[in-house]
């Protein structure tokens, strides 16, 4: 997992600075051979420079996608000077925005590779991109889930129930042998050019964003008979901050039941008109 002195020291420093100091570094360590990497990032001006210097210290190349939806901020722009490849989505909600980043990668014919997926405002280690694309490597459809480890957030307790929280939920779906918790911040595919199931992802609701990641590993499951693996410890682990949790309440009631209600309450302010439990069952029925 990244050094938390580290990732304590990008957190306190100000995307100006990183953005000045470290522009030339992630210029250079980015590549568009590299590990395709899709980041959606809405007002993320704050938070998406740390991600990115923490991405070019990967051990392997990586190319980082940033979809930029409906941002008020500079976000675009930082992307942009750090060396990102920055695309423009006209809806703001998340998984329109990842299925903009998948259609650029379709339409380079990179599909039959791993994709990455992270948040901006998560922290990947160094060894974070190699073993997760590592774990999906192949000509099978393949999904993969690392461990999400809560960092930097409105309380240590919260931090550590949160993280306590994920890694029994993870530990209870591999006792019942079902597929792992999607998580956003921390997840690969391998669509292996596999037509229908690209056409399958292009079909969920663009407007899905709570829950959305464990929704299309159910749907991968559910259609497709996806391969899943789950990567425990720390060599695929994230810091995730979740800059949505302002209280330490927030965070704690994300992990019990009624957890969508609750993300919708802290989302309905930008959001405006979310169904999440209805979206979700509309997807998974396609």
């Amino acid at each position: 997992m990244i050094d938390r002195g580290f990732a304590n020291s990008l957190r306190v420093s100000s995307s100006a600075y990183l953005v000045e100091h470290f522009s030339e570094y992630t210029n250079d360590a980015f590549s568009e051979q590299g590990v395709p990497v899709v980041i959606c990032a809405r007002n993320e001006e704050k938070d998406l420079p740390a991600t990115l210097v923490a991405l070019a210290g990967s051990s392997r190349e990586v190319w980082p996608i940033v979809v930029e939806n409906g941002s008020h901020d500079k976000t675009a722009e930082v992307a942009r000077k750090m060396g990102a490849h920055v695309l423009r989505c006209s809806q703001p909600f998340k998984m329109a925005a990842l299925q903009t980043g998948v259609r650029e990668l379709d339409s380079l014919g990179r599909l039959n590779e791993p994709v990455l997926f992270t948040d901006a405002d998560s922290l990947v280690s160094p060894t974070w991109a190699e073993t997760m694309s590592d774990a999906v490597k192949g000509d099978e459809l393949m999904c993969a889930s690392g461990r999400a480890v809560v960092g930097h957030g409105p309380s240590a307790v919260a931090d550590f129930l949160g993280t306590l929280a994920m890694d029994v939920q993870d530990l209870k779906r591999q006792a019942c042998n079902e597929h792992p918790v999607g998580r956003g911040d921390v997840s690969v595919i391998n669509f292996a050019d596999n037509k229908e199931a690209i056409d399958t992802y292009y079909d969920i609701n663009p407007k899905f964003f709570i829950g959305e990641d464990d929704m299309i590993f159910e749907i991968m499951e559910k259609h497709h008979n996806s391969k899943f693996v789950k990567i425990f410890g720390d060599k695929a682990a994230v810091l995730s901050r979740g800059d949505r949790f302002k209280k330490a309440t927030d965070r704690i009631l994300c992990v019990f039941p009624g957890w969508q209600e609750h993300l919708k309450r802290l989302y309905i302010k930008d959001y405006k008109g979310i169904e999440p439990n209805k979206i979700f069952k509309d997807n998974v029925e396609l």
